[in-house]
């Protein structure tokens, strides 16, 4: 259809009428006489359109960035366009039919995309860099808010369960007048005559226990990083693969030494990178990984992302975060934890003394204030740590000057699924510093989303094709 559509098109101009004496009839207007077989051209045009609309999907994501000199951009990577290939044949007919004959199909590899070494280096500047001193005090303020606003929120919940108590569950709790007095005894004393603040205080409690706690369990074996991996049971990794992470953590600017190098016998396809500092900071890899067939330069890929991820400071703002948020899970458990002594004390007392009665209200506003302040932390957290992922990406691309993560996650993600728990499911304290999450499908999946550390691997594949738009990347074979 393409062919004799091109066809049509070039003969066209044919349509001339032809002078004669001995013609009488009056000759068609030039105009209308062409638009004959270029009709004809256009129609043939809209069925083959109609016969391969994804192939015309691809077309047009194209168009966007061919105009820029020696890109190819990732829908058109090893594959003809039957427009360029006409365009070079110019108005020969024996070209256009070659060119025609040879649009057909053909199912071949994608071309990798580099980067020179000067795009190299101006990726990996714009990168962040650690500490991310700006990041945690943001985090930290946004803790506060978050602790503060647990405050009045307790109170108004401890009203609030207060009066629906009192009318038990029947129509009048559809009532305007139960709301406004609740509201009005809100109003009258917000702070539960400052017994409110106990919630930050059990908050701020809660973050320093954990602290302290991360500190001695880090301080025990020589820095976060080697607890981290301890934690894995990971062994000292081969030669080989530590002196390709000491190669790229050179390029990266790490210090001499950083990071250590481990392998961790899982089963599962990933990675991960942990550390609050370059100094005490490891890189460990998975079994599953070295056997998941991915190649050299997929493998250094990988090892660049996490290596990324020490550069910008990722590993020890994260855990600077989740410190911070577990101060939020922390008034959570002091509240269920009041529930169960109150339920305890109420079942022993033989009377039914309004004391329980207040102390299983303060329970449930605690806990209802708790998980309310603990989600949206979390929620925070996990939009930190997709971040970071896009990051570390680009970092990996700056190391290693090719999209071969693209593929390497891929494999990953088709290495990694199966029907066991996850890394990041068995111990979601080190979700964020996974290189995959392996999220599941599906409409639970969606949900998890919003709670995932980390983006769908089309998510990544695509930012990663950006980065090539924007700095003009070249395919090589």
């Amino acid at each position: 259809l393409a062919q004799a559509a091109f066809l049509l098109r070039g003969a066209a101009p044919l349509g001339r009428p032809v002078s004669s004496a001995k013609s009488r009839a009056p000759a068609m207007p030039r105009r209308s006489r062409a638009s004959l077989p270029a009709a004809a051209a256009l129609a043939l045009h809209l069925i083959a359109l109609v016969a391969r609309p994804a192939a015309w999907s691809r077309d047009r994501s194209t168009d966007s960035q061919s105009l820029r000199p020696g890109f190819v951009s990732p829908a058109a990577r090893g594959r003809p366009s039957v427009a360029r290939d006409v365009g070079v044949a110019g108005s020969h007919r024996g070209q256009r039919r070659g060119a025609a004959a040879s649009s057909a199909p053909l199912d071949l590899p994608r071309m990798p995309l580099t980067l020179t070494p000067e795009q190299q280096g101006v990726l990996l500047r714009s990168a962040p860099g650690m500490p991310r001193h700006k990041e945690v005090f943001i985090s930290g303020l946004l803790w506060l808010a978050l602790g503060l606003a647990s405050v009045p929120l307790s109170s108004a919940l401890f009203f609030a369960l207060k009066g629906m108590l009192n009318v038990g569950f029947s129509s009048a709790l559809l009532t305007p007048d139960l709301w406004v007095s609740i509201g009005s005894a809100f109003l009258a004393d917000p702070f539960l005559r400052g017994k409110a603040w106990g919630a930050l205080a059990v908050i701020a409690f809660g973050s320093l226990r954990q602290h302290m706690e991360l500190a001695a369990w880090a301080g025990a074996v020589g820095g976060l990083g080697a607890a981290a991996v301890r934690a894995f049971g990971g062994k000292k990794a081969p030669r080989d693969l530590a002196a390709r992470v000491a190669r790229l953590g050179a390029r990266a600017g790490l210090p001499p030494g950083s990071p250590e190098t481990y392998v961790v016998p899982a089963s599962e396809a990933n990675a991960f990178a942990a550390g609050m500092s370059a100094k005490d900071s490891v890189v460990a890899v998975t079994q599953g990984l070295l056997d998941a067939g991915l190649t050299e330069e997929e493998l250094d890929a990988v090892l660049a992302h996490e290596i990324g991820h020490i550069r910008n400071g990722d590993t020890g703002a994260g855990m600077r975060v989740a410190v911070m948020i577990a101060g939020f899970s922390s008034l959570l458990s002091f509240g269920l934890n009041m529930l169960d002594s109150a339920s305890q004390d109420r079942k022993s007392s033989s009377s039914d003394d309004d004391d329980n009665g207040g102390a299983l209200v303060c329970a449930g506003a605690l806990i209802f204030a708790g998980g309310l302040v603990f989600a949206l932390g979390t929620l925070l957290q996990k939009w930190v740590s997709r971040r970071h992922e896009f990051e570390a990406d680009t970092a990996a691309v700056a190391l290693t000057g090719s999209d071969a993560l693209s593929r390497a996650l891929a494999k990953i993600e088709a290495a990694g699924t199966g029907t066991g728990r996850t890394l990041a499911e068995k111990n979601p304290q080190f979700a964020h510093m996974y290189i995959a999450s392996h999220q599941k499908s599906g409409f639970l999946g969606s949900l998890k989303g919003l709670f995932a550390s980390h983006p769908r691997v089309e998510e990544r594949q695509a930012a990663i094709d950006r980065i090539f738009a924007r700095a003009g990347g070249r395919g090589e074979a």
